[in-house]
């Protein structure tokens, strides 16, 4: 997308729809939750673990803790509707930009802004590395279709 746009004109496209910040964060991080599930064979337990190892193999360059501070921003957008979440050790404060420019930035303590460009570029990479890896792997292709009876369809009517 931002080879399309370019990172200016994408970053412009997010101030336009800036009342939409809200629920594009929200479809994004439940996006990588689906693909997550898909990644792992599984929708039992470990939550946290698949998305970071989901976020780790196919959401790259992350920092260290940039994993871990997703998976809790997707915790307060999807489970709290604020912007705010709790681990066991710390505590989260997030902000949202659209920059365009550094997935996450920490400011003081317990304050991250996430920049929704950047996540929605790195969620749209994740969806082709994740697509060429499944093409290439067993495994994979095991977990994916462990998955798709639950998840794979959309019943209308």
């Amino acid at each position: 997308l931002r080879k399309m746009m370019g990172s200016g004109a994408l970053a412009a496209h997010y101030r336009d729809a800036s009342g939409a910040l809200w629920p594009a964060a929200m479809g994004i991080l439940a996006g990588i939750d689906l693909l997550a599930k898909y990644f792992a064979g599984t929708d039992q337990g470990r939550v946290g673990s698949r998305y970071r190892d989901y976020l780790n193999r196919y959401c790259q360059p992350l920092g260290p803790d940039d994993a871990e501070t997703l998976y809790q921003f997707r915790n307060a957008l999807i489970h709290s509707f604020g912007l705010y979440s709790e681990s066991k050790s710390k505590v989260y404060h997030f902000g949202m930009s659209f920059l365009g420019k550094v997935l996450i930035t920490q400011g003081g303590k317990d304050g991250y802004t996430i920049d929704l460009p950047v996540l929605h570029e790195r969620f749209e990479q994740s969806i082709s590395l994740f697509q060429s890896a499944l093409n290439a792997d067993k495994n994979l292709q095991t977990n994916f279709k462990a998955m798709f009876p639950k998840y794979g369809a959309i019943r209308v009517g």
